[in-house]
């Protein structure tokens, strides 16, 4: 077996549902030893739970599945996400442990093929302002040009006046020095400055880049909607090893691509980015470093279905990661089964955490009545369900 570990946005886990229905069915079988989605709020289950249908639905490859880290004392944190938190009196379940119990108790013993019909929205381009960061770095900026694709000047900034365009968003010191814009804190980890407008798209940016001191590189991000949404290039990160495109949705980050590389103190790097839609070119001294398309939707319904050999069951699973209700159709095909099904069912707001003195996520069991070869059943906005469907 390959063991594989991702530790990625809620974005990443509904984009990548499908990540081995494309497997090579020949080669080794995969045993995923540690995956989380950066967090325990429902959304970070919902995710998971989505991306779960897409584990179950190649269990022929997918042999085996753990969610890490496990435990977490909430006085001597090592490790976010944890499935189960404790204190010296009293522990609780986290939102992804209900989840990841849930689908234990319901795995079943075969997969039943199953379609669901509708797609997501397509999605616009890449839209967002530019930024400029460090992390436990101090790092000097300079020659910024933001160029829309038609030519016009969109923001240029030698840094000769004052950063009067730039918002200082994160932590470090930032100032002019010698016609530049520096950072100094070699200590501080995100020192994100942004400029420009949230609805900017189809642009070339260029920078001037050059570390000063610190553990790493330099940061130069794009697609900037907000504190915890946008794209950067890390030069020099991970301990200067590699470098790395990341995009944080809702302040977690996922990798979109990345190379082996370091980056030289006291030298100036001329970096470009050139966004066209949803394709991003990037090139470090004039020369092309790498390229990507983020096309990927991330789709909010997923479903698996899978047979209880030992009751006959069917029991259909539904990730519902929308914010309404998703009144749906299900065809069973020809399959004859009795006129009540009992479902399991978590649903919360999707910033609900479970802690030690309450648990707004907690599955509810209940009956569902009207339950034939075809049927409506509506899944609650922001909800997981387990329906036990008894074959006759």
């Amino acid at each position: 077996m390959v063991d594989e570990h991702y530790y990625n946005s809620p974005q990443w886990f509904l984009q990548n549902n499908d990540r081995y229905d494309s497997y090579d069915r020949g080669g080794p079988k995969v045993f995923l030893g540690e995956y989380a989605s950066q967090g325990n709020a429902f959304k970070n289950g919902l995710a998971e739970a989505a991306f779960m249908t897409g584990l179950e639905r190649n269990a022929d490859v997918v042999k085996l599945a753990s969610y890490a880290p496990l435990f977490a004392n909430e006085d001597y944190v090592q490790w976010r996400p944890d499935l189960v938190w404790f204190n010296n009196h009293a522990s609780w379940n986290s939102a992804n442990y209900e989840v990841q119990k849930l689908f234990m108790t319901n795995v079943g013993d075969r997969v039943v093929p199953s379609t669901a019909t509708g797609t997501p929205s397509l999605q616009g381009p890449i839209t967002g302002a530019v930024g400029l960061s460090t992390w436990a770095t101090s790092a000097a900026y300079d020659d910024v040009k933001v160029t829309g694709a038609d030519g016009a000047s969109l923001l240029s900034d030698d840094f000769s006046g004052d950063a009067s365009r730039w918002t200082h968003t994160g932590g470090g010191s930032w100032s002019l020095q010698d016609g530049q814009y520096v950072q100094t804190d070699t200590a501080a980890e995100n020192t994100m400055v942004s400029a420009g407008d949230a609805a900017w798209h189809d642009y070339d940016l260029h920078v001037k880049a050059t570390k000063k001191s610190g553990k790493e590189g330099f940061l130069v991000a794009f697609g900037v909607k907000d504190t915890g949404n946008f794209y950067w290039w890390n030069l020099g990160g991970w301990n200067n090893t590699q470098s790395a495109v990341e995009q944080a949705v809702d302040g977690g980050k996922s990798t979109l691509i990345s190379k082996a590389g370091s980056v030289e103190t006291g030298r100036a790097y001329d970096v470009d980015v050139k966004v066209r839609g949803r394709q991003v070119t990037l090139y470090l001294d004039g020369q092309e470093w790498g390229s990507f398309t983020d096309d990927k939707p991330a789709e909010p319904f997923r479903q698996v279905v899978t047979k209880d050999r030992k009751t006959g069951d069917l029991i259909v699973k539904v990730v519902n990661a929308q914010p309404s209700d998703a009144r749906t159709a299900i065809d069973l095909g020809r399959a004859k089964v009795a006129s009540k099904a009992e479902a399991t069912t978590l649903a919360a707001a999707p910033d609900a955490v479970n802690t030690e003195t309450g648990t707004p996520v907690a599955p509810v069991t209940s009956t569902v009545t009207g339950v034939a070869g075809k049927f409506t059943y509506t899944f609650p906005a922001n909800s997981i369900t387990f329906l036990r469907i008894r074959q006759r």
